[in-house]
């Protein structure tokens, strides 16, 4: 018998002048928990356009959260609780 836990994980790139510098990853386990997993691929080039990662980190944890309504039937206004 299988034994475990259902998780789905998202994850996205960030990007400057074509080079991926950052990564966001966004792991569900059911509709209440999520955790998010920001990490740094180039930390000189993160350290030089913060603006940009933040918006990017932002942009991101809006994705997921609208996506963790849709998965969860919350933006169809029912309850997930």
């Amino acid at each position: 018998m299988l034994s475990g836990v259902k998780k789905i994980t998202i994850e996205e790139k960030s990007v400057i002048n074509g080079a991926e510098i950052a990564g966001f990853r966004a792991v569900f386990s059911d509709a209440k928990d999520i955790t998010f997993l920001p990490y740094q691929i180039n930390k000189e080039v993160c350290k030089e356009n913060r603006k940009e990662l933040r918006e990017d980190q932002a942009a991101f944890e809006d994705y997921a959260y609208n996506l963790q309504e849709e998965m969860f039937g919350e933006a169809k206004g029912e309850s997930a609780e």
